[in-house]
């Protein structure tokens, strides 16, 4: 991968998880839909949107859940999910508040990295001298299988709003699970291929 594909790929990644989070707040609303009739389901999107704080926001579906919802194999399977957003909604937070730093000594994957807000890269350096992301940094690597949790719990939320609602499960139950980033290789086919199609639109007139 060389820098200028990996560049490209470290920020398309960055966007696609970005886009990615949206949808498990989308879907994250639609168990708090169940919850209420249609009339009032409306009116409760006001008050779930305004809640700015992600663990918030899974609090207050929580707790809106249990007050409509008995059944102790469906908290068992909300609480499985809480835990589990939660635990992506910290790297999503890793996404957004760290900043971007180039490291052009590094390895191919690791000359772009989101470096940790309290760390001091010009003080980490390899063996032979050669300034490296700090300990904590993401990668294109990284984002990307960050990207992959967010899309699995997307999955997830969607399967259990239809299960609510008594309706068949949209996606298979195998995508539910978190699954290993691309490789290297992958990512820079990727890169191509996004590439190519940039070049190759037609420039439109204004």
């Amino acid at each position: 991968m060389t820098p200028s594909e990996e560049h490209l790929a470290f920020y398309h990644e960055i966007g696609m998880t970005v886009t990615q989070w949206a949808s498990v707040e989308q879907a994250l609303w639609w168990i708090v839909s169940c919850c209420f009739d249609k009339q009032s389901a409306a009116t409760s999107a006001v008050g779930f949107y305004a809640i700015e704080n992600f663990r918030s926001k899974i609090q207050f579906t929580g707790r809106v859940f249990r007050q409509t919802h008995t059944k102790t194999s469906d908290i068992k399977r909300w609480e499985a999910i809480a835990l589990r957003a939660q635990s992506v909604a910290t790297d999503r937070n890793k996404i957004v508040h760290q900043s971007v730093m180039v490291f052009t000594e590094s390895s191919p994957g690791r000359q772009y990295a989101l470096i940790p807000t309290y760390s001091r890269p010009t003080k980490r350096k390899s063996r032979n001298g050669k300034l490296l992301p700090p300990p904590g940094s993401l990668c294109v690597r990284d984002i990307c299988k960050i990207r992959y949790r967010m899309f699995a719990l997307h999955v997830t939320l969607h399967n259990f709003y239809d299960h609510l609602r008594g309706e068949p499960e949209l996606f298979p139950v195998h995508l539910e699970a978190e699954k290993p980033p691309q490789t290297l290789s992958e990512l820079r086919t990727q890169t191509r291929v996004l590439s190519m199609s940039l070049h190759a639109a037609p420039v439109e007139k204004s």
